[in-house]
């Protein structure tokens, strides 16, 4: 099963949603749908975006995980 057909059984979320649970603002969700970090379309020209549910938590897994290593790697500097 493909990326595209994996998120899209996950549903859809809207933008306030999405920045919960990434954690970070509404216009940040708006920069990484622009940027091409998360898939975001509108049903009408003007509406709201929807987001893939389950690509959002796995973006925000992912960045999670970066943000634990990164952590980890300063730690071990720091110890040094």
């Amino acid at each position: 099963m493909d990326a595209i057909t994996r998120w899209e059984q996950g549903g859809t979320c809207g933008v306030t949603e999405a920045a919960r649970i990434i954690g970070y603002s509404q216009d940040t969700v708006l920069r990484m749908i622009a940027d091409g970090d998360l898939i975001g379309w509108r049903k009408k020209e003007k509406g709201k975006y929807l987001l893939y549910r389950a690509q959002v938590k796995e973006v925000a897994a992912k960045m999670r995980a970066e943000g634990i290593k990164y952590a980890r790697d300063m730690q071990m500097m720091l110890a040094l």
